[in-house]
């Protein structure tokens, strides 16, 4: 049997966010941290893209 994950990863993304509007990342981290939580697990980090879209080339900025 595999090593248990103690924290999550949460990534949120939504393609076409209309005038920046970021609730619908804000629902999505809603929702992940409640599964987390049901899993047992902590939250490590939360990775947010709003309003960007998967065909666009772009270069992506993680926080450090």
């Amino acid at each position: 049997m595999g090593v248990k994950p103690k924290h999550a990863v949460l990534y949120c993304r939504i393609s076409d966010a209309r005038s920046g509007d970021d609730a619908g990342v804000r629902d999505q981290e809603t929702d992940l941290r409640e599964h987390a939580r049901k899993l047992g697990w902590g939250v490590g980090r939360v990775v947010v893209e709003n309003d960007t879209s998967a065909f666009k080339r772009r270069t992506v900025t993680l926080p450090n």
